[in-house]
């Protein structure tokens, strides 16, 4: 490996390093874009299961209460009051059936108080049950109740001729499930809800129970089905004066009934499909059985009979809670949605279920994704291209200068190099060529002493060596400050373009263009770019300073009053504490300016652009010194972080948010004046103390030229 990246070239390095930066940031984005696209459909598919359950819910309370009334209006219609006023149980069982109850319910009739049902379509003596539903029972001590219940066999075959025919389904094995459990089933319990919840819920009817329906004259049923029915049931009492002597009751039988399933789906999702298949499913179970259900089979059959998966079962009938998320639903993968069913006192009886299916949401996701691949690839050969042609460009007049070098070094001084080009290469390959003529005039004149002097060979020898070594390390650092700058400046000229088309690009957009968010994007961090790019070199560049005798508070309050306009100085109480009188300092204004912005603006960040700004002068004049005092009532400077904060491009600032330049620029421009910065910190408040010398008594008051060093050369810790 050490041998490639030594025989690659410098254009082949940075071909192959853009390369390698866009194909990894491809990489990330689609891994990091695919999981926040898949969340954000699947929690799209998630909301909308939940919506049809909830219109499932309201859709289901909405026919329980129509059962209600239909129940209220035969319990209240003349003749059944009539009937009771007689006294008669029979009567009032006829009055019942009589009545057509607008089509409403399945089935309807009469029960006395002792528990004795008379059908509305078989009146003749009434059959005692053993049991009667809840709400029935609760009617008969007075209370109109309505609710859902699960009815058995039994009474089914009492109460309407071919209910119990329609509520006998036929259960679909389950190969997760063991097949004793289709034959491990018990009667539901006079709450209505089958001791099955303890292990696999859900049961079918027991060979002491299918005895007794034989007895009966009926068909029982066989053991992999189940006879009992979940049903809406209301109930109302009925009075002879002060005397309750029975109930009217009616209900709508929920097997087989898609009334309730298809409503939701059609309210909700339509006639929407994917690939011929509906795409959003309701279902109703008794236990864990599906008594009604739009989920179709292989076949193209309705799903009834089939069961709810074993993790759902546990979660909804024995713990009686909601369940959402990915669901195995008969023969495919749903996004779906589970509540239970309780009967009239609070037991779970069934499940609501409403689901959506996965693979639209999945293959919209892959849809995405394939574009966005698309475009990247598209993207990196655009880059691959772009990234050759201008390294070519850049890099051919380095490498001449390369040539010319071995040459020199081979002893051909004559060699020199071309200077077409006017950028910092050019002034570079000028360089280069002003340094070779002036090493050969210097060899001729050594030659020349030498011929003429030989007494003081030695001498001019020794002060030759001493002149080159000086004149290559000059060469070599102006060489390396023109190369520094030139590489900023190489930066900030794709920058301005990118910054220029950019916000002509911006200026085109509407404000509702789709494009305009990432133009913005673009433009800010453009700026910022040029922003670091100026740091850069402010605090690299040498500069001179243009001193003079200078008023500490006037410098100080012009340039408070400049930032207190600024939008981030709303919420900051800003609080001038300045002593008359002070004596003159002797800096450079602007210098002296900018030390004062960069640490105000870092005291209103420490703030969160909130608090208390105390910014005090003073003098010193035990030390001769003119103090500028800047406290604010930010979180403070950690202790370990202290000694850190003037290290150049050290910063606490999230990424993107700073450059780390800042205090040590000030450190410097300080330093430089000949003065001192001070910082001390605490939870809520930090004070940055800046030391300047006053000025001598004779010094003028106009601005000298003072010479100077870069910033970064007089930072570090204080």
């Amino acid at each position: 490996m050490a041998w490639i990246h030594r025989a690659l070239s410098l254009r082949a390095k940075i071909t192959a390093s853009f390369t390698v930066i866009v194909i990894g940031g491809t990489v990330v984005s689609t891994l990091i874009g695919s999981r926040i696209i898949t969340n954000a459909l699947l929690t799209q598919a998630q909301n909308r299961a939940r919506q049809g359950l909830e219109a499932a819910h309201t859709i289901y309370a909405e026919r329980l209460a129509g059962v209600r009334s239909a129940v209220a209006r035969a319990a209240s219609a003349p003749g059944t009051r009539h009937a009771a006023a007689v006294g008669s149980s029979d009567l009032v069982a006829t009055a019942v059936g009589a009545l057509a109850l607008d089509g409403a319910l399945d089935f309807q009739g009469f029960a006395d108080v002792q528990g004795r049902v008379f059908p509305g379509e078989s009146t003749v003596g009434g059959l005692r049950l053993q049991t009667v539903p809840a709400v029935v029972a609760a009617a008969l001590q007075g209370n109109p109740v309505a609710g859902t219940e699960i009815l058995p066999a039994e009474f089914l075959r009492v109460a309407h001729p071919g209910l119990a025919e329609r509520a006998l389904i036929t259960l679909v094995p389950d190969a997760n499930r063991p097949s004793s459990s289709l034959n491990d089933r018990r009667e539901p319990t006079d709450r209505g809800v089958g001791a099955g919840q303890s292990g696999e819920p859900g049961a079918a009817q027991p060979p002491s129970q299918r005895a007794a329906s034989a007895g009966q004259g009926a068909s029982p049923p066989s053991d992999n089905q189940m006879a009992d029915a979940l049903a809406l049931v209301a109930s109302i009492p009925v009075r002879r004066q002060d005397r309750i002597v029975g109930a009217v009751y009616g209900g709508v039988l929920l097997n087989r009934n898609y009334e309730i399933v298809d409503r939701v789906k059609q309210l909700l999702y339509g006639g929407e499909t994917y690939q011929g298949r509906d795409i959003g499913t309701v279902s109703i179970f008794l236990r864990d059985v599906r008594i009604a259900t739009n989920v179709m089979t292989s076949a193209g059959e309705r799903a009834i009979g089939t069961r709810v998966s074993a993790p759902v079962a546990r979660a909804v009938l024995a713990s009686g809670q909601r369940w959402n998320g990915r669901a195995f639903v008969v023969n495919d993968w749903y996004v779906a949605s589970y509540e239970p069913i309780r009967n009239s006192s609070g037991s779970v009886v069934g499940i609501m279920y409403a689901g959506i299916l996965e693979h639209p949401f999945l293959a919209a996701r892959t849809e995405v994704m394939v574009t966005f691949l698309g475009v990247c690839f598209v993207g990196l050969i655009v880059v691959f291209v772009l990234t050759y042609v201008l390294t070519r460009t850049t890099i051919h007049p380095l490498e001449e200068m390369a040539a010319a070098a071995r040459q020199i070094a081979a002893g051909h001084h004559d060699v020199r190099v071309q200077t077409g080009a006017h950028d910092e290469i050019g002034v570079l390959a000028t360089s280069f060529n002003n340094m070779l003529d002036a090493l050969q005039t210097t060899e001729r004149a050594l030659e020349d002493w030498a011929r003429t002097l030989e007494a003081k060979v030695q001498e001019r020898t020794d002060q030759l060596v001493v002149v080159q070594a000086h004149m290559a390390q000059s060469e070599k650092l102006a060489s390396i400050g023109r190369l520094a700058a030139g590489v900023a400046h190489g930066i900030n000229n794709p920058l301005g373009g990118i910054l220029t088309l950019s916000m002509l690009a911006l200026e085109d957009c509407g404000p509702d263009h789709p494009l305009r968010p990432d133009l913005e994007t673009i433009v800010k961090q453009t700026m910022r770019c040029r922003e670091i790019v100026k740091g850069l070199l402010d605090f690299s560049r040498q500069t001179d300073a243009r001193a003079s005798k200078v008023s500490v508070n006037a410098i100080v309050d012009s340039t408070l009053s400049l930032l207190e306009r600024q939008a981030l100085f709303h919420n900051i109480r800003t609080v001038r504490g300045f002593q008359d009188q002070l004596p003159p300092v002797f800096v450079d204004p602007g210098q002296l300016q900018e030390v004062i912005i960069n640490i105000v603006l870092n005291a209103v960040d420490a703030m969160e652009e909130k608090g208390d700004l105390t910014v005090e002068t003073g003098i010193d004049a035990g030390r001769g010194q003119i103090l500028i005092r800047i406290t604010d009532t930010g979180k403070g400077i950690p202790p370990d972080v202290l000694p850190l904060i003037f290290e150049p491009f050290f910063t606490t600032k999230r990424v993107g948010q700073g450059t780390g330049l800042g205090l040590a620029i000030v450190h410097g421009m300080v330093t430089r004046a000949g003065g001192e910065v001070d910082v001390t910190s605490r939870p809520g408040q930090t004070t940055f103390t800046v030391r300047l010398p006053v000025a001598p008594e004779d010094a003028g008051n106009e601005a000298v030229e003072v010479a100077g060093r870069g910033a970064g050369q007089f930072a570090g810790r204080p």
